[in-house]
């Protein structure tokens, strides 16, 4: 479909659905979704001229509000949101790009940085499929105790047909170890549209709790005695239109795909940053380790597909995703050194110091959002760390 054609579509749809307002969202750094909303009268105009504003507006800087940059829509994304309380105006969604007023994309546009890992993909004639599977807990607002919100299935029924809705295809879900717990597959899609659709599953599930009086949280330890929220990515990889990580006549898969395998597990204590990117995310290690799963090269999806189990439910999708794609093609061209992936960091800033000294996850992500991700990483752990916890007081404060 054109541009053109995608563009009437819009139009068409705002019109038929009454659209009253059009939030324009931007991806940060963070995988926060950082969003400017208009009303659906201006819709001729930013498909046209995209919207000028601020880092500032965009909460992404402090001072005067500088409109240096431009927000731009990206037509194909359009959706009618959800109204789980059905008195709201209609809202749509449009992802945007984030450029600078000569036109260049903004470094700390997250869509951008997976869109320059896809194309180096593509130029080696590669293309890299994903599909995610992420937990979150459903509790009730406000509750200290942080207890699970009583008809959690039905809510999460009502959150799968919500994202069908809106073309975020859903493969399954059930409920996960915790109390309050909840896991759902998102449907296998190109790279891009895999990470946009976790974006919008976390928007709508947010939506959806404060609608019943809970809160959605993937926050990755939320509780001190359940398990924590994990974020599963399962790879495929095509070369030329092929399936390449398994070859009929392997046993365990193709020479690519263990390749492949082999270079991210070496990645995985550089990709820690991204893949488990808050202080929250080392409160205990991730069961299985951040470690590769080879079980499934010996066939399966588009001929063999790879699950990276070292992300949790923080992460970046974007991220994460232009990360592994990094350092796939990195182990797919070079193939893997033969040294030990090496333990993974135990701590923010062991992550951040992890990353800093990696060369090909600079590249990867781009030089000056990794130096966001490790300014913000490092804030959080000092702020962490001045701070004194109830357990501290109390174990201590007679004490000595």
């Amino acid at each position: 479909m054109s541009q053109k054609s995608t563009s009437d579509y819009v139009r068409a749809s705002a019109q038929k659905s009454r659209v009253a307002f059009v939030e324009l969202w931007m991806v940060d750094p963070e995988g926060l979704v950082r969003e400017v909303t208009v009303p659906a009268v201006q819709l001729e105009t930013l498909l046209e001229d995209g919207v000028p504003v601020g880092l500032a507006q965009l909460g992404l800087a402090t001072g005067a509000d500088e409109r240096d940059h431009v927000l731009v829509p990206e037509p194909a994304t359009w959706a009618v949101l959800p109204r789980f309380g059905g008195h709201e105006a209609v809202t749509a969604r449009l992802f945007c790009g984030l450029t600078r007023a000569d036109g260049a994309p903004s470094p700390l546009d997250a869509r951008a940085i997976l869109r320059r890992a896809i194309g180096r993909a593509t130029d080696r004639g590669y293309t890299f499929y994903a599909g995610l599977a992420v937990e979150l807990y459903l509790l009730l607002a406000g509750d200290a105790a942080a207890a699970p919100l009583s008809g959690g299935r039905d809510a999460m029924h009502a959150l799968a047909a919500a994202l069908e809705q809106i073309g975020c295809g859903v493969q399954g879900l059930g409920a996960a170890a915790g109390p309050g717990q909840w896991r759902l597959d998102l449907a296998y899609a190109d790279a891009l549209t895999t990470a946009d659709a976790l974006t919008t599953l976390r928007r709508v599930a947010g939506d959806l709790a404060r609608s019943r009086g809970a809160v959605a949280t993937f926050m990755p330890f939320p509780r001190e005695d359940a398990p924590g929220s994990r974020l599963d990515v399962t790879l495929s990889l095509l070369d030329g239109g092929e399936p390449v990580l398994f070859d009929d006549r392997g046993v365990d898969g193709s020479a690519v795909g263990e390749a492949l395998a082999a270079g991210l597990e070496q990645a995985a204590p550089a990709l820690s940053l991204v893949a488990r990117s808050t202080v929250n995310s080392y409160s205990r290690p991730l069961a299985a380790g951040p470690r590769v799963r080879r079980d499934a090269l010996s066939g399966g999806v588009d001929g063999g597909v790879l699950r990276f189990g070292g992300a949790d439910a923080s992460a970046n999708p974007h991220l994460l995703l232009a990360g592994l794609i990094g350092a796939g093609l990195r182990a797919v061209g070079e193939g893997a050194d033969g040294d030990a992936p090496g333990a993974a960091p135990a701590t923010l800033e062991a992550a951040a110091t992890r990353a800093q000294a990696t060369p090909w996850l600079r590249e990867a992500v781009g030089a000056e959002l990794l130096d966001v991700l490790l300014h913000a990483a490092r804030a959080d752990a000092a702020a962490y760390r001045r701070q004194v916890t109830p357990w501290e007081r109390a174990r201590y404060l007679d004490r000595y």
